[in-house]
């Protein structure tokens, strides 16, 4: 009886699974790029959307003067990323953003 016991106890023992208790996070840039026929378009504090497709948080950011925005911390997923500028619309639809290779996105404005 106590050798199965012991043998019990040695296989729960290695079957002990260590799973993550965090998701990793990363940044996601948002660079504007102006219309050809409006090179001259401001693109300073231009309002930017990230939109989760899986949970529907929704998170905003603004541009500084060069048409940057950045969030922080975001969760790997799908996503919807628009943006008003100077009465100019910019959108990107159901993004895939797995790592932050795939964060650096290009938006142009129509």
């Amino acid at each position: 009886m106590k050798k199965i016991v012991m043998l019990t106890v040695l296989l729960l023992a290695s079957c002990r699974t260590e799973f993550p208790t965090e998701i990793s996070t990363f940044n996601v840039e948002v660079q504007l790029v102006r219309p050809q026929a409006f090179p001259n378009l401001n693109l300073a504090n231009a309002i930017v959307r990230l939109r989760s497709l899986e949970t529907g948080k929704i998170d905003t950011a603004f541009t500084d003067s060069s048409g940057f925005a950045v969030f922080g911390d975001v969760r790997p997923g799908r996503y919807d990323i628009r943006t008003r500028a100077s009465n100019r619309n910019g959108v990107m639809l159901d993004t895939l953003m797995r790592r932050a290779e795939e964060a650096k996105i290009r938006l142009q404005l129509l």
